[in-house]
């Protein structure tokens, strides 16, 4: 079976298929596609930046991006890479046990094939006992009893409180603001509240309730009624990565290339380009615990050329890094800038070696192929060109 992976806008063009707005020829592909997947010959992935690009969500168009989500569900299932800081932590952690300097990693893929396509949440009900106890104490403290013989009596009540039970009687409303099954609150929530299950697992479990898209849809930008930009956790890395390219160019376009040659413009970026390697290296901090990194690790490999060069992310990213520079600069005169999509492209390049199908933008497609001449069969130029690529891939190994 072939793992593929599909750009954003195809979701977005399968979408349109859904609320009956697409063309008849993508429609024709979607319904291909999905057979193909049906016969058990391909299985589809999404993954956290692909969700970030396709899920920007605006209440006036509130069906389109559920039509989008729909169409990574009837394609992906609840199949997923996993976020891009956790898949650069687990290859550091490989490379690591290779050398002799960690144990091997308990995880075996890159891919999940139960939607775990969100950073490590295992501490984030570490203290949720203690966070509804604070807050009946709070709400107790904002009380203003007559006399203290009703302030005791008051005391006595919110004791006997439970509070598993309190969660329990309020699961279906809970469930129903954020878009969840009642059991989903049972079996996370309250089995923590119990001491049924450990907070890890209560985190890991509700996580993944909200991680099928149009749950995600709900939980957070319905059901949450804050900000409606997605959440620092999904948006800072593609930041982190798009500051680093922009940093990068700005150092550059002062230096006057009209009177540098091309070869040795080409061999200068050649050069920077395992700096720009270790600020990327350096995304894996935020999951490092739970592959047992430390930081003095992670350094060791950002400083070392043959260390990171175990690391596939690394590799491919530093090999084609100086022709994405060079079209940022306009010494190859495609035009191609770093936009705010260009932190997103080099995250869905690194799913790439994950992949025996792979799409992606199609000018950083065309970069990635010059770069890296031996993946060039993985990646798809044109999506009509998917369906039979599938077919022959998969009646060759028969």
């Amino acid at each position: 079976m072939l793992t593929v992976y599909l750009d954003t806008s195809d979701y977005s063009r399968f979408g349109d298929v859904l609320r009956g707005k697409g063309d008849p020829q993508t429609e024709v592909l979607f319904n291909k596609l999905l057979t193909l997947k049906e016969q058990g010959f391909a299985r589809f992935g999404y993954s956290m930046p692909l969700l970030g690009e396709l899920l920007q969500y605006d209440e006036t168009h509130a069906e389109t991006t559920i039509h989008k989500a729909e169409a990574v569900e009837k394609l992906c299932g609840k199949n997923a890479f996993i976020w891009p800081g956790r898949l650069i932590a687990w290859e550091l952690a490989i490379a690591a046990a290779a050398n002799g300097l960690l144990d091997e990693p308990y995880l075996k893929s890159a891919f999940s094939e139960n939607a775990y396509w969100f950073p490590n949440v295992e501490d984030a009900l570490d203290d949720l006992k203690g966070g509804f106890q604070r807050t009946l104490d709070e709400s107790l403290a904002e009380i203003t009893p007559v006399n203290r013989k009703q302030r005791r009596t008051i005391e006595a009540n919110v004791r006997r409180l439970n509070v598993s039970t309190m969660v329990n009687a309020s699961a279906p409303e809970l469930a129903d603001k954020y878009g969840l099954r009642v059991s989903d609150v049972q079996r996370s929530l309250v089995a923590v509240l119990e001491d049924k299950i450990s907070p890890a697992e209560g985190a890991t479990r509700l996580f993944s309730a909200m991680a099928k898209p149009t749950t995600f849809i709900r939980t957070y930008f319905v059901g949450y009624e804050g900000e409606k930009d997605f959440p620092s956790w999904i948006s800072d890395m593609g930041r982190k990565l798009q500051a680093s390219m922009l940093e990068g160019r700005e150092k550059l376009s002062r230096i006057d290339t009209s009177v540098l040659s091309s070869d040795f413009m080409r061999t200068a970026l050649e050069q920077m380009a395992p700096d720009f390697g270790r600020q990327m290296l350096r995304l894996a901090q935020t999951e490092a615990s739970e592959f047992r990194l430390d930081d003095p690790l992670i350094d060791l490999f950002a400083s070392r050329r043959d260390l990171a060069e175990q690391v596939p992310c690394w590799r491919n990213f530093t090999r084609y890094v100086p022709i994405f520079m060079q079209s940022n600069l306009g010494l190859r005169g495609d035009g191609y800038k770093p936009e705010r999509s260009a932190g997103g492209d080099i995250m869905h390049s690194f799913y790439l070696p994950y992949c025996d199908l792979w799409r992606g933008d199609r000018r950083f497609a065309h970069i990635l192929k010059e770069a890296l001449p031996e993946q060039s069969g993985k990646i798809v130029g044109r999506l009509s060109e998917l369906p039979d690529l599938i077919e022959k891939a998969a009646y060759a190994s028969t």
